[in-house]
């Protein structure tokens, strides 16, 4: 069974990171991660398009 996780960001450079690692390191094999930035201007979408294979 999949899982998918919906979250919304905006302005999270800080702790956006340590929120993908958390929900991709489950133990649940097949998990789908779908953020939505809202127009952050302080680095997260870099940070969400960096951790953009995992």
């Amino acid at each position: 069974m999949k899982i998918s996780v919906i979250t919304a960001v905006f302005n999270n450079r800080d702790t956006i990171a340590q929120a993908l690692n958390s929900a991709l390191t489950q133990s649940h094999a097949d998990i789908e991660l779908i953020v939505i930035d809202g127009g952050s201007t302080d680095g997260t979408l870099e940070v969400l398009q960096g951790n953009a294979d995992r």
